[in-house]
């Protein structure tokens, strides 16, 4: 009678997350998550290099699309010129990467491609975290697609789960609840957590 509860939760739990758990992240990618997840505020973000494609306010379009690329975690970017970013800051370079983002300020490059997207989490001059991205073409809606796909990859969420046309699913961190009653008069109760 008293495996009836600990199978039915068993059970509950299994079913909680319907899918497997997701391989670990690495540990750049688990500490920029955890950056992002940690911020009280917009994490300041430099904008180097950007193309025309992206409009005449290219760092703040920039920002709003890393942002919406992350709004799972309920954080965001705000544009700051390069010589006033705080210490910790993300950077988008555009175009070849010029050397280390976090250590030097790409050389000016007029009007670059947008098919190149480099994205990196600094801390001072050290590299937390780095994601590149290529995209297809160079007009605005590719330029777009690649600032929000090399931000989530910069900064992935839990588990992956890339259903929706933007690299994400839109569902949110959940608690199930629910029992179980066993044949032999007993009963259980479980709760399963999914993200």
């Amino acid at each position: 009678m008293g495996r009836w509860p600990v199978l039915g939760f068993l059970l509950l739990a299994g079913c909680a997350s319907g899918q497997p758990n997701p391989a670990p992240l690495p540990p750049d990618l688990q500490a920029a998550r955890q950056t992002l997840l940690g911020s009280s505020g917009p994490i300041p973000m430099t904008v180097e290099n950007a193309p025309a494609a992206l409009g005449p306010d290219a760092p703040g379009t920039v920002a709003r699309l890393a942002s919406d690329a992350t709004a799972w975690a309920a954080a965001g970017f705000s544009p700051v010129p390069t010589g006033q970013a705080a210490s910790q800051r993300v950077v988008m370079r555009f175009g070849e990467s010029g050397g280390d983002a976090c250590r030097q300020p790409a050389p000016a490059a007029g009007q670059a491609a947008p098919e190149r997207l480099t994205a990196a989490l600094c801390d001072g001059t050290r590299t937390v975290a780095e994601s590149v991205g290529i995209g297809a073409t160079a007009d605005r809606v590719s330029a777009e697609r690649l600032v929000a796909e090399t931000t989530q990859r910069l900064f992935p969420r839990l588990g992956g789960n890339e259903t929706s046309t933007s690299g994400w699913s839109s569902g949110a961190p959940g608690v199930w609840l629910g029992g179980a009653i066993g044949s032999g008069g007993g009963s259980g109760a479980g709760i399963g957590i999914g993200f």
